[in-house]
């Protein structure tokens, strides 16, 4: 009889404790949210003191800081730190079972799948992603921020090779890419948001707008968001002026990646002020993360300037750093290694940095360069010339060059499928779909090497959204 009192009053307590957690989106959890995305977290804890413990946005918030942390300062001890603390999160969110622990939850899984991802650790991407969808199903349909969430789980779903769709289909992962920016789009509208939350939405649509190869509709952005910046960056098409005005006016000193990010464009605009930011980034103890790509950046500004002793040290130090994680810094090495003219790899960086002029005038000046002498240069120096024409609005010189490069039918290189994708953007644009559809088909036809699936992606939802 003791021990049923002593089982019922257990009982009694796990459920009394489990009745205590809350997630309530107070005024503080707000304001701290905000602070958490503009990288000011000693201001967000400050915060966050003032909020009882009970409530899981406070260890919410928490998780966010280390997921922040892990993307901008990435080490190994970041990493863990962030894998336990949302374990511990999530099962503490799991015994309220409202709609807002589940989407506190999915929220979290989407978290650790982006880490997963950047650690190019595809499996326990997956599983994250998955995870994640199964909470957010179980939110109610009325409920605001299950848009946001669903919309990067539909695009997601969308966007998963076809030979893996039947797995995901188990999981209850399947997506369409409309519906998931149609989604978003309600959310960025309702007049409900708070700033932190219209922040969230508008990096989501610019991740979903990247994904998909579309254009943003620019708008105010608050670049004091730190994470907002971050994706603007890597995602809207800037010069290589536009991106460093941006980081110097916008970045928090302390933060390593926009340092890399700086000196990368610095030396993909051909200034050599880039070298010594990226030499100091290498220098620095914080961790091992784009060191790989700092060093490659490096190599190319001397290989595209003639100074092969230096580039072949920079190639050198690749080889000695740790083992990469990320998949930019597993490329280093063998983008060292590719045997490229000179000139090829100058106009590439002046492209990167949208010095298209200056791009096309390099090219212009190696047309009869006797180290165009492989297939693969040759084709790329017309590829190379294309691209810039069709960022110079001259169309019709890039889709002359482009069906140059169509003609060799090599399907193994990017350079043969993505013009025919560039050729149908060209005539979307003109709203000449007729055309473009032969060009997105002739895409499907030529596409068989290292970058099938991304290709495939964006010119299957280019053919969806011309045929509606």
């Amino acid at each position: 009889m003791k021990r049923n009192h002593f089982i019922l009053a257990l009982a009694l307590l796990l459920g009394l404790q489990s009745f205590a957690y809350q997630v309530n989106y107070s005024q503080n959890i707000q304001k701290a949210h905000l602070k958490v995305l503009e990288y000011q977290f000693d201001e967000a804890n400050a915060i966050l003191k003032k909020e009882s413990p009970d409530n899981l946005y406070v260890s919410y918030l928490f998780c966010y800081e280390d997921f922040l942390t892990a993307y901008f300062k990435s080490n190994l001890s970041n990493y863990e730190k962030f894998n336990l603390n949302i374990k511990e999160t999530v099962e503490k969110l799991e015994s309220i079972h409202s709609d807002e622990s589940n989407m506190l939850i999915a929220d979290l899984y989407l978290f650790q799948g982006f880490i997963h991802f950047l650690w190019d650790e595809k499996f326990d991407y997956a599983k994250s992603i998955f995870r994640g969808n199964r909470f957010i199903n179980k939110v109610s349909d009325n409920y605001l921020e299950k848009k946001k969430i669903k919309s990067l789980y539909e695009v997601l779903g969308y966007g998963i090779p076809d030979k893996y769709k039947r797995f995901a289909s188990w999981f209850g992962l399947s997506g369409d890419a409309m519906t998931g920016l149609k989604m978003l789009d309600d959310f960025l509208k309702s007049p409900k948001l708070s700033e932190a939350q219209k922040i969230e939405g508008q990096v989501f649509q610019m991740y979903l707008c990247n994904f998909l190869d579309i254009p943003l509709q620019l708008q105010d952005f608050n670049f004091k968001s730190q994470l907002l910046l971050y994706v603007y960056l890597q995602t809207v098409p800037l010069s290589g002026k536009e991106k460093v005005n941006l980081i110097e006016q916008f970045t928090q000193k302390d933060l390593d990646y926009f340092n890399y990010l700086k000196g990368k464009t610095l030396l993909q605009m051909q200034d050599i002020r880039g070298y010594d930011l990226l030499q100091k980034y290498i220098e620095n103890k914080s961790g091992n993360t784009f060191k790989h790509d700092a060093l490659y950046q490096m190599y190319a500004y001397n290989i595209a300037n003639n100074t092969a002793e230096k580039a072949e040290k920079c190639k050198k130090k690749i080889a000695l750093l740790p083992q990469a994680r990320f998949p930019i810094d597993k490329k280093a090495l063998k983008r060292c290694n590719t045997d490229r003219p000179p000139f090829l790899v100058k106009a590439g960086q002046l492209f990167d940095a949208g010095m298209y002029k200056e791009s096309l005038s390099v090219l212009h000046k190696g047309k009869n360069s006797p180290e165009l002498n492989t297939t693969k240069s040759k084709i790329e120096f017309v590829y190379r010339k294309a691209r810039n024409y069709q960022m110079l609005n001259q169309k019709d010189k890039a889709i002359k060059a482009f069906e140059a490069v169509i003609k060799t039918k090599l399907d193994e290189l990017y350079f043969v499928p993505f013009s025919s994708y560039q050729c149908s953007k060209i005539h979307i644009r003109e709203k000449q779909y007729d055309k473009a559809k032969e060009y997105l088909n002739k895409t499907f036809e030529l596409n068989n090497g290292d970058y099938k699936h991304s290709i495939n992606l964006k010119a299957k939802f280019a053919l969806d959204k011309i045929s509606d």
